[in-house]
């Protein structure tokens, strides 16, 4: 009876070691989703005064109100598309300043900034009229 019994146990313990096995390769062979933060966008809409989109509307990006009032030291600078929409992807989490310029017209009485910084996985949406 006591031989029995050690089989018995002998047997119980395979198992137990090969279900251990199997469940630690199960383990090993999942992949681990990572999630990344997506750098902050800005989508820029130029429209007239009547709400008009404009397409082929230089708009250039600065970081700070020095450079968008001289003119100067821009980072980034893009033509609006055919809707009147310009993206501008992978930036930094700040508050930009902006231009829009087509011949005569300029935004330089309309909206010329974020209200706040941009921020990591979102996209913020400005229209600007230019006149």
């Amino acid at each position: 009876m006591h031989l029995s019994r050690l089989i018995l146990n002998n047997i119980e313990m395979k198992r137990i070691i090969y279900l251990l096995l199997i469940s630690l390769y199960c383990l090993s062979s999942c992949q681990k989703t990572e999630y990344q933060d997506v750098s902050p966008k800005l989508e820029i809409t130029v429209n007239d005064n009547d709400g008009n989109f404009i397409s082929n509307v230089t708009v250039t990006l600065y970081t700070n109100e020095s450079g968008w009032k001289n003119k100067t030291n821009d980072i980034l600078e893009a033509e609006t598309n055919s809707s009147g929409i310009v993206l501008f992807e992978e930036l930094e989490e700040q508050i930009y300043y902006f231009s829009a310029v087509k011949g005569d017209l300029t935004n330089d009485e309309s909206s010329v900034a974020t209200l706040k910084p941009l921020a990591i996985n979102t996209k913020a949406q400005i229209t600007l009229i230019i006149k």
